[in-house]
C-alpha cells in the first residue's frame, strides 16, 4: 500500500488531539475525566485502524497474485477473420485458459 503525503501529519495531529481531549473536557466541565475508559477507547480505535489496514493489505496481496485476462477482438487488414488477443495483466501466470463464443453473441470489432 502506498503511503499518502498527509498520513504522517494526520497521525501526529490525531494522536495529539486524542491526548488533549480529556484535559479539555476537564477544563470545560470541571469534572474529572475517566482516564481508564478513555484509554480503553483509544486502544479500540487503534485496533480498528490496524484491522482496516490489514484488510486493505490482504486485498492488495490477493489482487496482485491473481491472473487477470483482458480479451480484445481485432480485425486484421486483408483478412476476413477476426483475431482474438488475450493479454494477462495480473500478477501471476494464467494456466489452462479456455474460452468459447456462444452462438448469437456478437462481438464489437476493433480495427488493428
Amino acid at each position: 500500500m502506498r503511503q499518502k503525503e498527509w498520513t504522517i501529519p494526520a497521525l501526529i495531529a490525531g494522536s495529539v488531539l486524542f491526548c488533549v481531549i480529556p484535559y479539555l473536557y476537564q477544563w470545560v466541565t470541571g469534572n474529572n475525566s475517566d482516564w481508564q475508559a478513555w484509554w480503553a477507547f483509544g486502544t479500540f480505535l487503534i485496533a480498528l485502524i490496524a484491522a482496516i489496514i490489514a484488510y486493505k493489505e490482504y486485498n492488495a496481496h490477493i489482487s496482485a497474485t491473481e491472473p487477470l485476462i483482458i480479451v480484445r477482438v481485432a480485425k486484421i487488414k486483408g483478412s476476413a477473420l477476426d483475431t482474438i488477443f488475450l493479454t494477462n495483466v495480473g500478477g501471476s501466470i494464467a494456466i489452462g485458459v479456455k474460452f468459447s463464443l456462444s452462438p448469437g453473441i456478437r462481438l464489437k470489432t476493433m480495427q488493428a
